[in-house]
């Protein structure tokens, strides 16, 4: 673009930006209740939100970045200069490895200018507490939505706002929304009744408001009404918090100290000392991104009751086999610190970090990028609790962030907590030495290769795991970057690629652009992780669920590729006939989408992949790609598994070799991609750091989704995360910190509500309870009366049925539930006398052993709880005829045998899903019952 070109363009902008200020003044002055509008809009969180639309936002639409086909392409001059490794003898010291080059930064942050390059917006949001928020930022939103246009240029100066002024908007919003109150000395009420008389204090009444709004996911309107509400049932001289802005104000001052700002320069991205310091002459804002403290957070942890017994798993555990790999200790990476005293320390922790970009705003491409630790020596369903995870940094901006800039305070706390340690205090008072360090990372690729320096995925020398130079694939004036199976590959070695890295800040003063083999300079990754390469993690969400199985979808289906054989693009109707008759179980997000009409989230593929996919395409799709499929879904399911036996490994790798080398026969080498490509890694990957599932993506993905919902518009985005996910994350101490109350007990309560739980009427062992009401079963079937007594020598006593039945964290229905229409959790696996029996459970049975004299509603007498079901007998079918050793276990063609049986409802192990459709029946095992989806 010309100069001439560029300034009409720039006036044009900021024309429409002071036409939009002018018709934001004209609402506020012809019309009287614009401002009380504002305030309540302003105030408002959206609830239309779903819970898992955070997670897909940026998982899907960063895959289709790193998969799809327009992402991938390059033209031949960009991947001529990247497939030379140059030879460059002048090698860089150690200290010159970690530090930070400031031509290389420079542009590398030029190269990868642009965000993440997501298109979609969050406004509002569930959990969010507008803590930094000015009045007419609602208005301005609504702006920017009805022009269609982004202000990007605002929203990037605002988000970059001084304290300063931060200070006067506060300032003046207090007094516009203290409706013209005198502002009130600043008092200490924590301890006080929040009236004469009352036994409720004033911090147990805030905690306890502020837990039901999270819990209920009130708007910001509802909250408003909801605190004068309490204050008129409270009398006239109350101190409850009577307004949105004294209940903001009050949370915020808690987590004021939550976060630490580094400032840097936004023209040669260098770290400056504070944020008065001057750098460039570049006229620009001096730019920061945030810190959040890891100690606090870890304070915050070891302060909790029972959090430091969780800790001791690792050596608590009891292993199904001892040869398996069943989590993250059994990889060679944790045995390797394990056996050298290190994680054998039981006061020592280890870390597992993720990092990614979340688009904020549809109109404009700025993001931000968190980055997250969680705790390796909980127990998975621990660890992957919210209130457990680590939020350590955040980058926000419309460029993406410099990844060595972001990483240094991380670093800089981890050589000090690896070497030295720092002190927590534990529940009971005793001071304990605490040691961590990262030992694993993952993210998607685009990701990946940015915090590890290496060209991005569309280039020569780009995959992370082995030295294949891969080739250009021509697709008319373009081409793109593919990987041709080769049987041995060299793989990557640690020191090898720091090596790389000293050559490529040399080459890179000659030639900007230069790489040495994929590697751009070096990364401060390869002095957190224990070994860089070997410590990466292969995410199966973006890289199989995102990846792989959206390509085979779209192959299989799209009219495009009619002409092919592997095209069933004619027989869309008859798989959505098929995907529509399936009812999986309550534990299942969503139901099967259609193939053309519904948008696919990863949980949706994953179901699709695993579950679904052999079924409804068998008899459909052309018998060698059938069972060509067959091998992917026997291989990932190897991976995933609870347990991998060391004969797992060497099946899985096999199979997967196949399935690589068959695919570029089947479909064609212009597939074959870096996300087919690093199937081949997937096994080894696993070896090193624990099942599949252990660095699965969705865990982090659902936080990300939650932590978008945090910003309500483009004013001070970034504090407004920091404000309310402080809070948010905090909020379990505060409560545990609260003396033993009411409050205390209702705040636990809903808490509960948070994490989904049920009411249990009757507990039947610590993992097993009933749900809802039981009903008299009177007179008693025969056949029940016959069963019990065949079996369990029963005779005599008092019957109940229920309908639902809660096993650890999955809530059982039956056959007679009638509330149970469009899903079905009636069918599940049992494990009695060690033998597995697939079932569909009838009714569940309440047996008292209470006699004629015993009251209505006796519970001092013996109680037994049983399950009527039906069984199912597994069926040889075409999955068989597999050229495999090892045939997929968990999905299985079944026939239901005749009559009923009976078991003990703490014998049911799992639960399934069942499939019929053409006569045929299916039940399919999950893959494993570990894994947070």
């Amino acid at each position: 673009m010309d100069e001439d070109s560029s300034e009409t363009s720039e006036n044009g902008h900021y024309g429409r930006n002071e036409s939009r200020k002018r018709k934001w003044y004209r609402k506020r002055v012809r019309d009287p209740n614009f401002r009380k509008r504002q305030e309540l809009d302003n105030s408002s969180y959206s609830s239309e939100e779903n819970s898992g639309e955070g997670e897909e936002r940026n998982s899907e639409e960063s895959s289709v970045d790193a998969h799809s086909e327009a992402a991938v392409s390059m033209d031949d001059e960009n991947a001529s200069e990247n497939s030379q490794a140059p030879e460059v003898n002048e090698l860089v010291g150690h200290d010159e490895l970690l530090g930070f080059d400031e031509a290389v930064g420079h542009d590398e942050a030029a190269e990868d200018n642009g965000g993440v390059g997501h298109d979609e917006e969050v406004i509002g949001g569930d959990y969010g507490l507008d803590l930094h928020c000015n009045q007419p930022q609602a208005e301005n939103q609504r702006d920017e939505n009805e022009s269609g246009e982004s202000d990007g240029d605002s929203d990037e100066r605002d988000a970059f706002i001084s304290e300063e002024e931060l200070e006067a908007s506060d300032a003046q919003e207090g007094s516009e929304e203290g409706s013209g109150e005198e502002e009130e000395e600043e008092v200490n009420n924590d301890n006080t009744p929040i009236f004469n008389g009352a036994t409720v204090t004033f911090r147990e009444s805030a905690l306890a408001i502020l837990t039901f709004i999270l819990s209920h996911k009130l708007t910001g309107l509802c909250l408003i009404d909801l605190l004068l509400l309490l204050s008129l049932h409270c009398g006239r001289d109350n101190i409850i918090l009577k307004t949105m802005y004294k209940f903001k104000k009050y949370f915020q001052m808690i987590g004021q100290n939550f976060i630490k700002l580094h400032y840097y320069c936004s023209n040669c991205e260098i770290l400056l000392p504070g944020k008065n310091a001057v750098c460039c002459a570049d006229q620009q804002l001096d730019t920061y991104f945030i810190e959040f403290p890891i100690i606090k957070q870890l304070e915050n942890l070891f302060a909790r009751t029972g959090f430091y017994e969780d800790l001791q798993y690792r050596f608590n555990r009891v292993k199904k086999d001892h040869n398996n790999v069943e989590d993250i200790y059994d990889g060679t990476v944790y045995q390797q610190l394990f056996n050298t005293g290190f994680l054998n320390n039981p006061n020592n922790i280890s870390f597992f970090m993720y990092f990614d970009g979340i688009a904020v705003f549809k109109s404009s491409n700025f993001s931000i990028w968190p980055a997250y630790l969680t705790i390796n020596e909980l127990r998975y369903k621990l660890r992957t609790r919210k209130e457990n995870s680590i939020l350590a940094g955040l980058w926000f901006g419309k460029k993406k962030p410099n990844p060595n800039l972001f990483l240094r305070p991380i670093y800089d706390f981890f050589v000090s907590f690896e070497a030295i340690g720092a002190n927590f205090t534990l529940p009971n008072g005793d001071v304990i030495n605490v040691k961590g360090k990262i030992i694993g990372a993952v993210a998607d690729l685009p990701a990946k290769a940015l915090f590890m320096r290496f060209i991005q995925y569309n280039g020569a020398f780009s995959c992370s795991n082995c030295m294949q130079h891969g080739g250009r694939f021509g697709l008319g004036n373009t081409t793109i970057q593919v990987f041709p199976y080769e049987k041995n590959i060299g793989l990557r070695e640690n020191n090898e690629t720091v090596e790389f890295a000293s050559q490529a800040i040399a080459a890179r003063q000659h030639d900007p652009d230069a790489t040495v083999y994929g590697v751009k300079g070096p990364s401060l990754l390869s002095s957190l992780l224990p070994n860089m390469i070997l410590c990466m993690g292969i995410d199966i969400m973006h890289g199989v669920f995102l990846g792989v199985m959206k390509t085979l979808n779209s192959l299989w289906f799209d009219g495009v590729n009619s002409e092919y054989p592997f095209s069933i693009s004619n027989m869309v109707h008859l798989v959505d006939a098929k995907l529509k008759s399936i009812k999986p179980p309550h534990s299942f997000q969503n139901m099967p989408c259609r193939i053309k009409k519904d948008k696919w989230k990863a949980f949706d593929l994953k179901a699709f992949f695993f579950y679904y996919s052999l079924v409804v395409l068998n008899g459909i799709i052309p018998d060698r790609y059938w069972f060509h499929h067959v091998r992917l879904v026997t291989a990932i399911s190897i991976l995933c598994q609870e347990g991998i036996s060391p004969e797992d490994f060497v099946s899985a790798e096999t199979i997967l070799h196949t399935y690589v080398s068959d695919f570029q026969v089947l479909y064609g080498v212009r597939h074959m991609t870096l996300t087919f490509h690093q199937l081949l890694h997937l096994p080894l990957v696993c070896k090193n750091l624990g099942p599949a599932w252990v660095f699965s993506c969705f865990f982090y993905e659902s936080l990300n989704g939650e932590l978008s919902r945090l910003v309500h518009g483009t004013r001070h985005v970034a504090l407004q995360i920091c404000s309310s996910s402080s809070i948010f994350m905090k909020l379990p101490v505060m409560i545990n910190n609260m003396p033993d109350s009411a409050a205390k007990e209702l705040c636990l309560k809903f808490q509960g509500r948070l994490r989904n739980r049920v009411k249990i009427t009757e507990n039947i062992d610590i993992q097993t309870g009933v749900v809802g009401k039981m009903k008299v079963c009177h007179p008693v079937p025969e056949f029940i009366c016959k069963l019990l007594r065949d079996n369990y020598n029963i005779l005599g006593g008092r019957y109940k049925y229920f309908y639902r039945l809660k096993r650890k964290s999955l809530v059982y229905t039956c056959q007679l539930y009638a509330r149970s229409i469009q899903k079905k959790s009636c069918y599940v696996e049992i494990f009695y006398n060690n033998v597995p029996y697939l079932c569909k459970v009838h009714v569940y049975i309440r047996w008292s052993s209470c006699t004629d004299n015993c009251p209505n509603g006796c519970n001092n007498c013996p109680k037994q709880y049983f399950c009527v079901v039906t069984l199912y007998d597994r069926l040889i079918w075409e999955l068989h005829d597999a050229p495999l050793e090892n045939v997929l276990p968990h999905l299985n063609k079944v026939s239901p045998q005749n009559g009923f049986h009976v078991f003990p409802v703490e014998s049911i192990r799992s639960m399934c899903i069942y499939m019929s459709f053409d006569d045929k029946e299916y039940i399919s095992l999950p893959v494993n019952n570990l894994e947070v989806e």
